[in-house]
């Protein structure tokens, strides 16, 4: 076991940001990380982020969350809303279309994920801001251009399985974009 780990843990229970009513929600979220979905003829597959996608009619769609009390979106699934904390809110599909409102590119490997690796912001109609990889040609990635969600395996585990997630490319049709 991390000694850091041990160390910060001791720092939080002094410090008062323990809270323990947020224990649960926190230990649902880490058991919860990965979700198994099927089995396929090469072995399991799993959700990177359960909750953030789910099977509509056949096929992975993102979800998030539309709050009954003040009509706003949010993504990922959360206890409460964001904006005004209630706890009574619908499941909706999010638009699969959205904006690119910034990126950041790294050039190091992180995790599973060979460099270039993508990240960045996406406007979706209904208000949410979406944060995604982005699989594109990066001399052709602009703030402003049009991006659609997509899903598939992300990474395969070493032992074969495949870990299915969400990610952004962008629009057949382009319009709009600015340096």
């Amino acid at each position: 076991m991390n000694k850091n780990f041990g160390v910060h843990r001791k720092q939080i229970y002094e410090t008062g940001l323990f809270k323990p009513h947020l224990q649960k929600l926190f230990c649902r979220a880490i058991f919860n990380l990965r979700e198994r979905v099927f089995m396929n003829a090469k072995g399991n597959q799993i959700i990177f982020h359960p909750g953030a996608l789910e099977k509509k009619d056949g096929e992975l769609v993102q979800m998030g969350r539309k709050c009954r009390s003040c009509g706003k979106t949010s993504f990922p699934i959360v206890e409460l809303c964001p904006f005004c904390s209630s706890e009574d809110f619908d499941k909706v599909c999010l638009n699969k279309i959205g904006t690119l409102f910034s990126y950041s590119i790294t050039r190091v490997p992180v995790g599973p994920y060979k460099p270039p690796i993508i990240a960045g912001y996406i406007d979706l109609p209904e208000g949410t801001r979406v944060f995604g990889q982005i699989c594109a040609d990066i001399s052709r990635l602009r703030t402003g251009m049009k991006l659609k969600v997509e899903t598939g395996v992300i990474w395969n585990e070493k032992d074969g399985t495949e870990v299915i997630g969400y990610y952004y490319v962008p629009c057949e049709k382009e319009t709009g974009g600015m340096s």
